[in-house]
């Protein structure tokens, strides 16, 4: 037993002994030698004495952070709002696997590859192959989560686990990244006692967003940004009013009369249609004094949306599949693309989308040339594939 830590109950075993041993002679007990049956016994008792009270005591330790490992500690912290950080698994983005001719197919999800045997590495999704010689470029995941992974340097060769005729190589073009171990419970301990004394932040654009979204579930998306940079913004000759939108004056709108120590929060609802109720759900919930800097004032307006046609002109091998994948990936690409606040137009996304889905050639035209998009601009891109 460790007398230098707080305890609750004592469970010393020789200071339990002297008391069962004084107590038994007061009741008219013998004295007990060692070997002696009845020695033997109590000695058996004093065991289960000394494993209750370290129970006990070990149980009555765990409530108090101090003290607390484990499951128990991550209960202050689920109590505090201040998760446990877990172990994360490292992740290369970019892995080459040179192709060679062969039947087009899908290189699933969950294929796997090391490249010295002691650390494994999965696809990080699936990939469709059209069955060309050339590159295929797939991202991996590592199968441990922890640091292990981030040793993976760029340049490194790796080697299926299951053989595969078409894949002559695979090699990484990026250094894998990412890998975090599960925060100790020392460093856990200490995060949470600062966060229990540190009252909330706020002020920071991640933390008004997650207020947003949190104030309804009629907020889609939010972005926070400060006065000065929304006018910078505004008076740039780099955003322009694109497509017809009312963006830059609906975000000069916004900032008119405002001044340094204001933020400019947008919030893209659900509906594409911000109703005042729903503004003012969210300016209570960010002016709530636990929630923002005292020295800031927040302005919450609606965000606008931008329609954008774009046509591709695709060829392909001819083949029912590919022409599915090809539709396939231009879903993706607006998933992917559309409806976020100040998200910019990303054409190149949408080329390497098609080429990877086995168009042969790919020809992309939108309505406008700009590429950027106003802070408050979330986009509604719509692409329409032509196969020539």
């Amino acid at each position: 037993m460790d007398n230098t830590e707080l305890h609750y109950i004592t469970y010393d075993s020789e200071a339990i002994w002297a008391d069962m041993m004084a107590a038994y002679q007061e009741a008219g007990g013998d004295t007990l030698y060692p070997g002696d049956e009845k020695d033997m016994l109590l000695h058996g008792v004093l065991n289960m004495f000394v494993l209750a009270f370290a129970g006990v005591d070990n149980a009555l330790r765990m409530a108090t952070l101090r003290y607390a490992v484990g499951e128990y500690l991550d209960l202050f912290g689920e109590r505090r709002d201040c998760p446990r950080i877990q172990a994360q698994a490292a992740r290369c983005e970019n892995v080459a696997f040179v192709m060679t001719a062969g039947e087009g197919r899908n290189i699933p999800k969950g294929t796997a590859l090391t490249e010295n045997g002691s650390v494994t590495w999965v696809t990080a999704e699936d990939k469709l192959w059209n069955g060309r010689a050339g590159t295929l470029f797939v991202p991996i995941v590592c199968t441990t989560a922890g640091t292990a992974g981030n040793a993976l340097a760029s340049g490194a060769t790796l080697q299926l686990l299951a053989s595969d005729a078409n894949v002559a190589s695979a090699t990484t073009t990026e250094a894998a990244q990412g890998g975090v171990d599960m925060e100790t419970d020392e460093a856990y301990r200490a995060r949470i006692q600062e966060n229990a004394s540190t009252p909330t932040a706020g002020g920071t654009a991640a933390w008004y967003k997650a207020v947003a979204l949190a104030a309804s579930d009629e907020v889609a998306d939010a972005l926070a940004i400060s006065a000065p940079e929304l006018q910078e913004t505004i008076d740039s000759a780099d955003y322009s009013e694109l497509w017809g939108t009312n963006a830059k004056s609906a975000a000069r709108t916004a900032v008119t009369g405002e001044g340094d120590g204001t933020v400019i929060l947008f919030i893209r609802p659900t509906s594409n249609t911000a109703s005042a109720e729903l503004i003012q759900a969210v300016q209570d919930a960010v002016s709530a004094d636990e929630n923002r800097q005292l020295t800031e004032k927040v302005k919450v307006a609606a965000g606008v949306v931008g329609v954008v046609q774009i046509s591709a002109t695709v060829s392909y091998d001819g083949k029912t599949t590919t022409r599915t994948a090809i539709a396939e990936a231009s879903e993706r690409y607006m998933t992917w693309q559309n409806g976020q606040l100040g998200k910019s137009l990303n054409l190149e996304r949408l080329k390497a989308e098609l080429y990877m889905a086995g168009a042969t050639s790919v020809t992309v035209s939108a309505m406008f040339d700009s590429t950027k998009v106003m802070p408050n601009l979330y986009l509604n891109a719509h692409v329409t594939v032509t196969f020539a």
